[in-house]
């Protein structure tokens, strides 16, 4: 049985670390070069303040996915609520069916709840042209290309 859940991201830090590295393995452009290393100082600081919403996934109690935003007020339109997707992740033996869909649809209820208005993700382009569907699944969920972000590995 799968469920969805809004869960503190404090009680479920070390169960959601193995699925972070698989996650990280798979779509993480310079992991040869700068290993995972969650500032978990920073993720408990940001739930202390009630603006980090976990969302997780589960498949017979057993975490196989989550989505983790940051939501506040945006720094350039300071009256509105905006959500920031942090990181999203399913376990790509539940990525067919409507799991990945619903996790999706599940994340959006608990944000309009929260009186979000604007919710965005930015999925990976590279893992989107080799293996993606997520791209897919926002548009079908009333998602707009909003951007592109550009970025190169310029260290030592």
């Amino acid at each position: 049985m799968i469920s969805y859940q809004r869960e503190l991201f404090s009680r479920i830090a070390q169960e959601l670390l193995p699925l972070l590295r698989r996650h990280s393995r798979e779509v993480a452009l310079y992991q040869n070069r700068i290993e995972l290393e969650p500032n978990w100082d920073f993720y408990h600081a940001i739930e202390r303040t009630g603006n980090f919403i976990c969302l997780t996934v589960r498949s017979n109690g057993v975490l196989v996915g989550y989505v983790l935003n940051i939501v506040g007020p945006h720094h350039h339109h300071c009256s509105s609520i905006w959500s920031n997707n942090d990181v999203f992740w399913l376990d790509p033996a539940y990525r067919s069916g409507m799991i990945g869909v619903r996790m999706f649809k599940e994340m959006d209820q608990i944000l309009k709840g929260l009186g979000v208005q604007v919710s965005g993700y930015a999925p990976k382009l590279h893992f989107e042209r080799e293996r993606g569907g997520v791209q897919k699944i926002l548009r079908h969920l009333g998602y707009e290309e909003v951007g592109t972000q550009m970025q190169k590995y310029i260290g030592a």
